[in-house]
């Protein structure tokens, strides 16, 4: 239901990367590759903020079709905390996600 219809996945990750930006705490200051200080509207027509949408929507995606298969999900999970860990992204980041 919540990617359904054209467009479906982009504007789910859209609305949870923005949710992100809203309610976690310096989340915003983790993005380099486009000004996620720019109002939400701006960053929706923001080519690099959209590309960033489609890199965490893919790696839930991965994560989410992978869930039946422990072997796939711990590869995807170590993935996902490698990339993260040379960006020195921490738990205070994704506690909230919880």
């Amino acid at each position: 239901k919540l990617t359904a219809g054209a467009d479906g996945k982009k504007n789910a990750g859209i609305n949870l990367v923005l949710w992100m930006f809203a309610n976690v705490p310096n989340m915003r200051a983790q993005f380099s590759k486009f000004n996620a200080n720019q109002s939400d509207d701006a960053l929706k027509g923001d080519a690099e903020f959209i590309k960033q949408v489609n890199v965490i929507v893919a790696a839930l995606d991965g994560l989410l079709q992978s869930v039946n298969n422990p072997g796939q999900l711990q590869a995807n999970l170590d993935k996902l905390a490698k990339s993260h860990v040379n960006l020195k992204t921490g738990l205070e980041f994704f506690g909230p996600l919880q």
